[in-house]
């Protein structure tokens, strides 16, 4: 899980002067919005886009190492190995329990096969294509907000994040 306490990176009043909207009656729903935008463009690009902490929860087959979900890793904070159902070990990079590599996207390789939890810090990708993408898919969502359908990504935003799509 990825705790979304952190405030949004598109505020409401962003989003309110792209859909050109004044007053405040609109303000709660379209927050709702944001939020949502943001989660499901971090869901199909894997991209951070706040910053937080996150803990992953990985079974290692022994066949290869664990990609973390969600980037840029700032930092890893713990690697933690389930040894039984009821005993975590703490793993140690120094020791050699464990190594990272990966640039933008972090690899987890360890010498033990079974459940890992991995805590992490995320940095936040800052590209401005991703805010442009939030702000037009916080206002799809708005304009269809009375339809029966399930919401899908919008077409516009679709080609913005084209190029860092990693599910389609």
């Amino acid at each position: 899980p990825v705790d979304g306490s952190a405030t949004e990176v598109v505020t409401v009043a962003e989003v309110k002067t792209y859909l050109q909207i004044e007053g405040t009656a609109y303000d709660g729903p379209i927050g709702v919005f944001i939020t949502a935008a943001r989660q499901m463009i971090e869901r199909v690009t894997g991209r951070n886009l706040l910053e937080r902490t996150a803990v992953a929860t990985i079974y290692n087959t022994g066949l290869g190492a664990m990609l973390l979900p969600y980037g840029p890793v700032d930092e890893v904070t713990q690697v933690r190995w389930r040894k039984c159902p009821s005993t975590w070990v703490v793993l140690s990079e120094e020791d050699e329990e464990y190594s990272l590599f990966g640039n933008d996207r972090i690899y987890v390789e360890s010498c033990e096969v079974g459940l890992h939890e991995i805590t992490y810090t995320l940095g936040v990708d800052g590209n401005v294509i991703f805010q442009q993408a939030i702000k037009a898919q916080a206002g799809y969502m708005f304009n269809n907000r009375d339809s029966d359908k399930a919401v899908t990504m919008a077409p516009e935003v679709k080609g913005l994040l084209m190029q860092y799509m990693e599910i389609a």
